[in-house]
């Protein structure tokens, strides 16, 4: 049996009814929920790095807890955000984890200008449990970096 023109176009718009009614359900399933501790998964890749970061920081005193605890909070916020998939809340995240690790001397760049060695180095040398190198004179974790000797002209 054929269809009025008028019929044609209800059947039509009725379609598209029903195929935008299925794009939304399909858009409102992608949408990633809001970051909240309730919807991060269990991994925390920037929060082990940091933890085990401030573990190895041996120069660290009981005054640079709130900055160890700064930056903690700012690895779970990092990790929140690369779970939802919000890249610019995570980039935000990052500038602020680099700035506290930096005040904590625990990035490469900084240990190298304030001449701190890592826990590993210590122990490897022969140092005591108290971070002590008896075999190369040192105390604590900060030695004396042996300078390049100077380039004749």
């Amino acid at each position: 049996m054929a269809q009025t023109p008028e019929q044609r176009r209800a059947a039509a718009r009725e379609r598209m009814r029903k195929k935008r009614e299925q794009e939304r359900g399909q858009r409102a399933a992608a949408t990633p929920a809001p970051a909240n501790a309730a919807n991060v998964p269990e991994a925390r890749p920037m929060r082990e790095a940091v933890d085990n970061a401030n573990a190895a920081a041996r120069w660290l005193t009981l005054s640079d807890e709130a900055s160890k605890e700064q930056a903690r909070q700012l690895a779970d916020d990092v990790d929140a955000s690369n779970a939802v998939g919000d890249r610019a809340a995570a980039r935000a995240a990052h500038r602020a984890l680099s700035r506290v690790l930096n005040d904590l001397g625990a990035t490469p760049s900084v240990r190298l200008q304030r001449e701190l060695r890592s826990r590993r180095l210590i122990e490897e040398k022969g140092g005591g449990d108290d971070g002590h190198a008896a075999a190369t004179g040192t105390t604590g974790v900060v030695t004396q970096f042996e300078r390049p000797a100077r380039r004749a002209r």
